[in-house]
């Protein structure tokens, strides 16, 4: 039996970039409702591979970046600004179906030019992706943000711009 997923999101505007409490409140809350309902969603950390330390420029380029996957995810589907980065909850979606998300995130904001400095006259920015899958790869935030970090580490080591998930077969 299927839940709907909707009430995960009551009050907060599609495309709206949350912050790391009410991200990882709604995280929780989500696993949850997929615990209770056996469903099911993926979680991935984002981290711009151009993204330096953690300056006012950093923080700007990881704001823009993270306006701009909510703009390309699915309404139901929740982005917010976590210290390590940005998550984004795949709601009811499957491990092979959240690689192809994934994938199509790293193309499109590749495809986007970043403005940085005034004389700046942009930049291409690409992604390391951390992917992991309920109930897999998890059952709770802790575990699931966790097992996210440490792949979204193996893409950063792996020279970055890739995205690194858990082998499921």
């Amino acid at each position: 039996m299927t839940a709907p997923n909707s009430e995960i999101r009551p009050g907060i505007p599609p495309g709206e970039v949350l912050d790391e409490e009410t991200f990882r409140r709604l995280l929780a809350l989500e696993a949850n409702r997929a615990t209770r309902y056996r469903d099911f969603f993926a979680l991935c950390l984002v981290q711009p591979d151009q993204a330096g330390p953690k300056d006012e420029t950093g923080e700007m380029l990881g704001r823009r970046v993270a306006s701009k996957i909510a703009e390309f995810v699915r309404s139901s589907d929740v982005v917010g600004r976590l210290g390590d980065g940005i998550g984004v909850l795949l709601l009811q979606t499957a491990s092979s179906d959240a690689l192809r998300v994934t994938e199509r995130l790293r193309s499109e904001i590749g495809n986007v030019r970043f403005q940085g400095e005034a004389a700046d006259t942009g930049r291409k920015i690409t992604l390391s992706v951390g992917e992991v899958s309920f109930p897999v790869d998890g059952h709770s935030e802790v575990s699931l943000l966790s097992r996210a970090r440490a792949r979204l580490q193996e893409a950063v080591r792996s020279g970055g711009n890739r995205v690194v998930q858990a082998d499921h077969s």
